[in-house]
């Protein structure tokens, strides 16, 4: 069974991609998170409003799949995690949209591990900083496009920020290879 098959056994609103780059993030950290706590932040058990399973055995499905990917990610991740944003559509909102939230989950998982961004003094977290704010501009992009009148010039605008956040990735990339 995969990982988005099991994902159908609870409520949980990230599909099998967004486990993924949720993952990515958290073993990216300087400390990289603990599998068990992984599990914890994934099915929000410390909230008011844990993950709810709809069978006993589903919990313990997903978590099977998830450390499958995990074992994986631990012995390649620099590959993994520079294909992230490889997302291609032909409709360029929906590319965005998921590009942004791989780009959130990656970012949440960094931070979830301990790794502040806004504590990062040094070239890897002025890129992520960058990246940030680059994901809040294309969540932006995103919302405006239901009220602009000229879509062709709208249209180039996300052609520009899809371009940008390709080389901040790349430059991130090289930056967290080489720290």
């Amino acid at each position: 069974m995969s990982l988005q098959e099991t994902l159908a056994g609870c409520d949980m609103e990230m599909d099998a991609r967004d486990v993924e780059a949720f993952c990515i993030g958290a073993l990216t950290a300087d400390d990289p998170m603990p599998l068990h706590k992984a599990f914890k932040e994934l099915f929000l058990d410390d909230t008011q409003s844990p993950v709810k399973f709809h069978k006993p055995d589903a919990r313990a499905a997903i978590e099977k799949e998830v450390t499958k990917i995990w074992k994986d990610l631990e012995k390649n991740l620099e590959k993994r995690r520079s294909a992230l944003l490889n997302v291609k559509s032909a409709d360029l909102v929906d590319e965005l949209v998921q590009v942004g939230k791989l780009g959130d989950f990656f970012l949440m998982g960094l931070t979830l591990a301990g790794m502040s961004v806004d504590d990062q003094d040094d070239e890897v977290g002025d890129l992520l900083d960058e990246m940030e704010d680059h994901l809040l501009l294309i969540d932006e992009w995103v919302a405006d496009g239901e009220s602009r009148d000229d879509k062709d010039v709208w249209m180039e605008e996300g052609k520009k920020y899809r371009r940008e956040l390709d080389e901040l990735w790349t430059e991130l990339q090289e930056a967290l290879t080489s720290a």
